[in-house]
């Protein structure tokens, strides 16, 4: 057996993994998937925080997602969305909440998309929510509702999603 690095040191190794591999997803560079690998091992081997631990959940669901398994991308953001709900860290759970109302939405699933889309417009309601975020549900949102062929609700959140946009200056 190996000599441990002490957990500060593997703690901020897991760190640098997660912020690595979501560079990689970035810029769909296959890499991605060894890094993360590397990260769960990491992460396996040792006793992680709750927030490192959600952090690589999330990191795992989007490279899931990024490779169209969103089932499963699903399955690593509930677990995360747990995880931040437990701490009570408002940020992360709220793109959580960002998240599933995107993967449901691709899923097809209105129903869960809008349960937690609703949850993040709630919260736009009274704090600030990064208008790339919720353009993003809304485009979801309207693409689920054109493939139920509810095409008036589809509308009206491709509506809202430009209006988000427009209003926050984004770019395409």
């Amino acid at each position: 057996a190996g000599i441990q690095p002490p957990r500060v040191v593997q703690q901020g190794m897991l760190r640098a993994l997660i912020r690595l591999a979501w560079r990689y997803m970035v810029r769909n560079d296959p890499r991605a998937a060894s890094v993360l690998d590397r990260a769960q091992i990491c992460a396996s081997s040792n006793e992680m925080p709750a927030e490192l631990e959600a952090k690589l959940l999330l990191a795992r669901g989007e490279y899931a997602h990024r490779q169209g398994q969103i089932e499963r991308a699903i399955e690593h953001t509930l677990r995360a969305m747990q995880i931040y709900e437990r701490s009570d860290q408002q940020h992360p759970l709220v793109r959580a909440w960002g998240s599933l109302a995107m993967l449901y939405g691709q899923a097809q699933d209105i129903d869960h998309a809008l349960q937690y889309a609703q949850k993040v417009f709630a919260v736009a309601k009274l704090t600030r929510v990064d208008p790339e975020t919720l353009a993003a549900i809304e485009l979801n949102l309207g693409v689920a509702f054109f493939w139920r062929e509810r095409l008036d609700e589809a509308i009206a959140h491709y509506q809202s999603a430009a209006q988000i946009a427009l209003a926050a200056g984004l770019q395409t």
